[in-house]
C-alpha cells in the first residue's frame, strides 16, 4: 500500500458503530516480513482498513435483517392481540360450556365415523360378492328351468304317442271284432 493511500483512508471518517480504532488493534508477532518495521507498519494500517471494507458491506445487510426482525416482531405481536382477543370473547360466549364439550368429544366422533367406514366398506364388499352368487344361481336357475322344460316337452310327446296308440288300440279291437 503506498502513503498516498495510507494517508486517504487515515483522513476518511469512520463508521460510528466500530468499536476499535486502528490503533488499538494489536497483531501481535505474525511471523511475517523479515522484522522490518515498513511491512509490519503497512500490515498493522491493512488490516483495520480490510476491517472497515467489510464492515461497510455488511452494515446495510445487518440493517435490513433488523428491519424485518422488527417488522415480523410487530407482526406477532398483533397476531398475540388477535388472539388474545378471540380467546376471551370465545370464553365469554353463553354456549361455551357446551360447545368446549362437544369439542372435546370430536375424537371419539371421528373414531366412531372411522368404524362406520369400516363397516360400510365391509358391507360393500359382501354385497358384490352377494350379488354375483346371485347372478350365477339366476343363471343355473334359468339353465335348470330351460332342461325342466325340455324334459316336459319330451314326456308330453311320449304321453301323446302313447295315448295315441291306447286310443288306437281300441279301434283295431272293434275292427278285428267286427270282421270275425
Amino acid at each position: 500500500m503506498t502513503d498516498a493511500n495510507v494517508q486517504k483512508v487515515k483522513n476518511e471518517p469512520k463508521p460510528a458503530s466500530t468499536k476499535a480504532s486502528s490503533s488499538e488493534i494489536s497483531l501481535g508477532n505474525t511471523g511475517v516480513g523479515d522484522g522490518n518495521n515498513d511491512s509490519a507498519n503497512e500490515f498493522t494500517h491493512t488490516v483495520p482498513l480490510l476491517s472497515e471494507g467489510l464492515l461497510a458491506q455488511l452494515q446495510p445487510l445487518l440493517a435490513q435483517i433488523e428491519k424485518q426482525l422488527r417488522e415480523f416482531e410487530e407482526k406477532q405481536r398483533l397476531l398475540l392481540e388477535d388472539i388474545t382477543s378471540t380467546h376471551e370473547r370465545s370464553n365469554n360466549q353463553p354456549n361455551y360450556n357446551y360447545i368446549s364439550h362437544t369439542f372435546s368429544k370430536l375424537p371419539e366422533y371421528q373414531q366412531k365415523l372411522q368404524t362406520i367406514k369400516q363397516t360400510m366398506m365391509t358391507m360393500i364388499a359382501r354385497s358384490k360378492i352377494l350379488k354375483s352368487r346371485t347372478a350365477h344361481l339366476k343363471t343355473l336357475k334359468q339353465q335348470r328351468l330351460a332342461q325342466i322344460a325340455v324334459f316336459q316337452k319330451r314326456e308330453r310327446r311320449l304321453d301323446k304317442t302313447l295315448l295315441a296308440a291306447k286310443v288306437a288300440t281300441p279301434e283295431v279291437q272293434l275292427n278285428a271284432r267286427a270282421l270275425r
